[in-house]
């Protein structure tokens, strides 16, 4: 990168040459397509590296949790993500196969009853004690 000085006569010519090099630079980044920037519907910025991937926000509104569940979610793997850096990237297909997996929930086993095992189940009851009897 070649610095220079600009004096405010050529401040002109200096803003149509970045324009020009920001162009360049967008047609590169358009004929390579690991890059790409859309805007979403309601008006919200959508990053995607790879075609059918979308960003937290995205995969929010699909599954219907907030970000900070579904990033919870990714990084305990109950959800399929990508971690690109400090981004969390989500397949679209995947999430909607992991949408339609039936949901199993895990029971608890009842083998022993709960004193045998040593856990104890809602408040401890207290004993009253009855007072002895003066004669």
């Amino acid at each position: 990168m070649r610095k220079r000085k600009i004096t405010f006569d050529q401040v002109p010519a200096a803003l149509v040459e970045i324009m020009e090099r920001l162009a360049a630079i967008e047609s590169t980044l358009k004929s390579q397509k690991s890059v790409s920037f859309k805007s979403s519907q309601d008006g919200t910025p959508k990053f995607s590296t790879q075609e059918g991937t979308i960003d937290a926000y995205a995969a929010s509104k699909l599954i219907g949790r907030t970000k900070v569940t579904l990033y919870n979610m990714a990084k305990s793997g109950k959800i399929p993500a990508l971690k690109r850096g400090r981004n969390w990237l989500f397949v679209e297909s995947e999430i909607e196969e992991w949408l339609q997996k039936p949901k199993v929930r895990k029971k608890r086993a009842q083998t022993q009853p709960a004193a045998a095992t040593g856990k104890r189940r809602g408040r401890k009851k207290k004993v009253q004690t009855p007072e002895p009897e003066v004669q």
